[in-house]
């Protein structure tokens, strides 16, 4: 749930390092979206956990990195972008996996090549959004990826979402929806 505080950070890097200017309704709009992502997960509910701190690590590196990548795509293309993000990464992650290594079967290779092409999908889809638009506008709909997931956890898990779930939910698509009909609204 953490994680999700990486689009306040983005605000912030993006006014600091970007130098956007953020109107305060946008600001605001995003605060929402965020007020709907702790209703879904209720925070508060289970005694404080010191691995939190590392949660709101994660989310201030990946707000780097995403305020990083806008930064990119001012003289890169976005597929140079992304190739550079898996070599990057497969560097990364080979010492790691080296210790651990174990032949996958085939019905996991099948895996990781659906999942190797969704995340490459995935990864070109932002690297556009940032590239078409400011960061601040980008990155609330960040959001949406809790919507998502309690969607596939219904389909595939039969997981019936809780009435905070529901509720968090409208949040969220309000907030987002009203950063995108304003910022369509001043783009024309």
């Amino acid at each position: 749930g953490l994680a999700f505080t990486r689009v306040l950070f983005v605000i912030v890097l993006a006014i600091l390092i970007l130098g956007e200017v953020v109107p305060w309704q946008r600001i605001a709009a995003t605060m929402v979206g965020f007020a709907g992502v702790l209703i879904c997960l209720q925070p508060g509910t289970a005694e404080f956990d010191p691995w939190t701190l590392c949660a709101l690590a994660f989310a201030l590196v990946t707000a780097v990195i995403a305020t990083l990548v806008k930064r990119m795509t001012f003289t890169e293309s976005p597929l140079t972008i992304v190739a550079w993000t898996y070599v990057l990464m497969g560097a990364l992650s080979l010492i790691p996996a080296l210790v651990v290594w174990r032949a996958p079967s085939i019905d996991e290779m099948a895996l990781i090549a659906i999942l190797g092409v969704g995340s490459t999908l995935g990864q070109t889809a932002v690297v556009h959004g940032l590239r078409a638009g400011e960061v601040t506008v980008v990155a609330p709909f960040d959001y949406t990826r809790l919507l998502f997931a309690a969607w596939f956890g219904y389909l595939f898990f039969a997981e019936i979402p809780g009435i905070s779930t529901w509720i968090g939910s409208v949040v969220i698509v309000a907030s987002t929806l009203y950063i995108t009909f304003r910022e369509t609204r001043f783009r024309t």
